[in-house]
């Protein structure tokens, strides 16, 4: 199955503004039940609070880029229900408002998370990089990762990479315990969240907006 990095987007002639909200200025994000206390390898013991407001030059969208939590993605009640029909990790969907000036609107703050997932890689063909961040540079390999490690030793990798470079993924292969998710995140040092092919067809079946991909190796 062919795979793709999925992100906000970012054009303006479809988002407007960017990022297009911001937290609700009274809505505490350390409260009892704050956003800030969700963790992005685990699930909260508690219903988040969350209310967003739009940014006046910014565009309503299926997938709405926000300053505020800062792992999973801000989804309309559409593209939950498209999403929801699809191989996915373990998730919460939290329902937040989100405000205009105009109007308030339903959202829903697609939190998952997949800490099985260095289980899932097959390390002897996975090829990890450590590269320049600068573009004229970024063809040059600095060295190549080390796999044989825990989560803590890849988190460890992230923290202590010199400056100006980071881990780029050159290929990654999954061995039979992988369970074909269409949606997934890579972890430590490397993460992004990834797509299928068939999920991104859905997106765009359904005319869903505010979402960017890149192209992603990924080998079952």
């Amino acid at each position: 199955m062919r795979y793709f990095k999925l992100r906000f987007s970012t054009e303006p002639s479809i988002v407007g503004e960017y990022p297009q909200c911001n937290p609700k200025k009274d809505v505490d994000p350390e409260g009892t039940n704050g956003y800030r206390l969700v963790r992005w390898n685990s699930f909260p013991d508690f219903l988040p609070h969350v209310e967003l407001e739009l940014n006046p030059k910014a565009r309503w969208t299926d997938f709405l880029s926000s300053v505020g939590p800062n792992h999973g993605f801000i989804i309309s009640s559409d593209l939950k229900q498209i999403i929801e029909q699809y191989e996915l990790p373990s998730r919460a969907f939290y329902p937040i408002k989100v405000h205009s000036k105009m109007e308030t609107k339903d959202y829903f703050w697609f939190h998952f998370i997949n800490n099985e997932f260095w289980d899932w890689v097959d390390k002897k063909e996975t090829k990890l990089y450590l590269r320049s961040i600068l573009p004229d540079e970024r063809d040059k390999i600095i060295e190549e990762a080390n796999l044989d490690n825990d989560l803590e030793g890849f988190m460890e990798m992230a923290r202590s990479k010199p400056s100006l470079t980071n881990y780029y993924w050159e290929r990654l292969v999954f061995n039979n315990d992988f369970p074909n998710l269409d949606f997934f995140t890579t972890l430590f040092p490397s993460m992004h969240s990834i797509v299928s092919q068939r999920l991104i067809n859905a997106f765009e079946s359904a005319g869903i907006t505010g979402y960017e991909t890149k192209d992603f190796s990924v080998h079952e």
